[in-house]
């Protein structure tokens, strides 16, 4: 892991001399770009929705915290907002139990000895209750992303199917012991019960999540009861899943093993074919259906560290950047295509004018598809930031790994700039269209225009 740096500028916080420390600070923020970023997340329309943040703590002439947020289209208010009040508040939970601490002579136990899996929004601990609320909050903003995560391909039918086979338990089914005795099925009661308890925690948690939650249709008291119910039911799903991983490392591969076979011998008999994949990593369902809930238990760590605590103030300033490119266009022409597509194409040079013609409505100069992704943006507004002479956290969070382009342009700033300015999730290594940031904005557009590793540079137009 890389040690966290505040670039060389006006004294922050977390600047600290020893290295340990600075290493698990590190760790510290990271954890909570990374939620943060995830955690923003809640359309459900159109393409998806993808977040990047940035944090600049505060200095000698800067009070508060500055929050960066940028997207892939226009960052909304409800998102902004979001995060400032979910950050405030758990600054305010921070706050309490710094008051805990100082008074009396006998002090509550530390808060993560008092933190249970599930924390009830009635419970008369200050700072449990305050927790409760954000979480509240969190989820109610979550609550169709979460639905959707829950259901997409249709991974809940499948586990379903396979849950209701195993319990069944037909003594002729020879798929069955073969696949539990190839990957150790436990034989002991508690781990049968406790695979039964997490399926009937995600039959509970799937009717839940179908139910709407406007306040408007069923009332706040009852929205609350509903989220309250969720919240519960997830910590659940966390403990029981956990466990079962533990005692059977494999126990994801048997159900997805079992579900292959399922299908498989649905299609012999003339069956209909079933609605979702038949490769499916019954894991990462899971860990999808929980990351609302993981997301939170990360962000929350504010509360109890005192490196977040001098990240994260009590006032913080929220800033949405939108980097947009000037219209760029290039000439494509019968030669150029010949030349992308290959000599040995064996096609005639006035098909391919013809279907230039058509494509592009006899106009050669195609205008360049793409946009300025949104950890660049936020790239591109930290830079400013120190070039003004302030601390910056070298680190983006984004809510999902960057595209090739994006880690190389990052890789290319490094270079030029000698920052060590990181992306916290690494890159998929595909390929989105893409825009290059102005040499205005940032001083590198020659070269990340000459990195050839992604994607040829006529691609990333002059701006």
């Amino acid at each position: 892991m890389k040690i966290l740096k505040t670039d060389v500028g006006r004294h922050s916080p977390l600047d600290d001399d020893n290295v340990v420390h600075r290493v698990y600070r590190t760790a510290q923020v990271l954890n909570v770009l990374d939620a943060l970023a995830r955690l923003l997340v809640h359309k459900i329309d159109g393409s998806g929705q993808v977040f990047a943040v940035g944090i600049v703590p505060p200095s000698l002439t800067q009070a508060s915290a500055r929050i960066i947020i940028s997207e892939n289209s226009d960052v909304t208010e409800a998102a902004k907002n979001h995060a400032r009040h979910v950050l405030q508040g758990l600054h305010a939970a921070r706050k309490l139990v710094k008051q805990e601490l100082k008074g009396g002579d006998s002090p509550p136990p530390p808060l993560w000895n008092r933190i249970s899996g599930f924390i009830p929004t009635d419970i008369t601990d200050p700072s449990l209750h305050k927790l409760a609320e954000i979480e509240t909050v969190v989820v109610r903003y979550s609550w169709l992303k979460m639905c959707k995560r829950f259901r997409k391909a249709n991974r809940h039918t499948a586990f379903f199917t396979v849950y209701d086979a195993i319990l069944a338990h037909n003594a002729e089914d020879a798929a069955l012991k073969s696949l539990e005795a190839q990957y150790g099925w436990p034989q002991a009661d508690d781990f049968r019960e406790e695979f039964v308890f997490l399926g009937q925690v995600l039959r509970e948690l799937d009717k839940a999540l179908q139910q709407p939650l406007s306040d408007e249709q069923i009332g706040e008291v009852q929205s609350d009861k509903q989220i309250g119910w969720v919240r519960s039911a997830l910590a659940d799903v966390h403990v029981s899943s956990k466990t079962l991983r533990a005692r059977m490392p494999k126990v994801s591969d048997m159900c997805a093993a079992y579900h292959a076979d399922l299908l498989a011998r649905s299609n012999a008999q003339g069956k209909a074919k079933a609605d979702f994949a038949q490769d499916i990593d019954f894991n990462h369902w899971i860990d999808k259906v929980l990351s609302t809930y993981t997301d939170f238990r990360q962000l929350r760590r504010i509360i109890g560290s005192p490196t977040l605590d001098a990240v994260v103030t009590e006032e913080i300033e929220i800033t949405s950047v939108v980097q947009s490119p000037a219209e760029a266009f290039v000439f494509v022409t019968v030669d150029n295509l010949r030349d992308a597509l290959g000599t040995n194409l064996g096609v005639d040079d006035d098909d391919l004018s013809d279907f230039l013609r058509k494509r592009f409505q006899m106009d050669e100069r195609v205008k360049v598809r793409g946009c300025i992704h949104c950890e660049c943006a936020v790239l591109a507004e930290l830079n400013s930031i120190r070039r003004m002479g302030d601390a910056i956290i070298s680190y983006v969070g984004v809510s999902k790994p960057s595209c090739s382009v994006s880690s190389e342009y990052f890789a290319t700033y490094r270079k030029v700039t000698q920052q060590d300015m990181q992306t916290t999730r690494g890159t998929h290594d595909q390929v989105y269209p893409w825009r290059c940031l102005s040499r205005t904005t940032l001083p590198i557009g020659r070269s990340a225009r000459s990195c050839r590793t992604c994607c040829d540079p006529s691609s990333w137009p002059r701006l």
